[in-house]
């Protein structure tokens, strides 16, 4: 929790030098989509489900913004009847690099502390995730989004969780 309250003090600072701008403006979003965990499984497993992601943020402008909210990264299903499931809270820079007045790419990366549980355990962890995407302006409000993901779990190892979402964010 410590790394993480060090990390939101740097980017806060960090992007104070940019807010001021005109086009400073908050939004929501969210994002549905599939996951697939990184694991090597014992026995027979399905490494793959749904994943959705229920995040605010602040655009300091067209280029720099801040957000945080909450993931639920799905779960890993064994056939012998237990699962690995992960979720928890986000808190991350997004970088958007406008193609023109409608499409932009988007890197993300930012800090996770996620919560992975299965079998009767539990392990947080705070690890950095990051990703990449591309976004789509109906109007200056609505905008639809799809990116793929990396996060970093821990359960006995480190794995990999990487998704693939689509969505949508509301601007105000």
């Amino acid at each position: 929790m410590k790394k993480l309250s060090i990390a939101l003090g740097l980017a806060a600072a960090s992007l104070l030098s940019v807010s001021g701008n005109a086009m400073a403006q908050g939004y929501v979003s969210g994002n549905f989509g599939l996951s697939r965990f990184d694991a090597d499984c014992d026995e027979a497993c399905d490494k793959s489900d749904l994943s959705f992601s229920l995040l605010g943020g602040y655009k300091f402008n067209k280029n720099v913004a801040v957000e945080g909210g909450y993931i639920s990264l799905g779960k890993v299903k064994f056939d012998s009847g237990g699962s690995i499931k992960s979720n928890g809270f986000l808190v991350g820079a997004a970088f958007s690099l406008p193609m023109n007045s409608q499409v932009d790419l988007t890197g993300r990366l930012g800090l996770g502390l996620l919560d992975t549980k299965g079998f009767g355990d539990s392990e947080d962890r705070t690890y950095p995730y990051f990703g990449v995407g591309a976004g789509y302006n109906l109007d200056k409000n609505l905008r639809l989004e799809t990116g793929v993901n990396v996060y970093n779990v821990k359960w006995g190892d480190d794995y990999n969780v990487f998704t693939f979402t689509a969505g949508a964010r509301y601007s105000f």
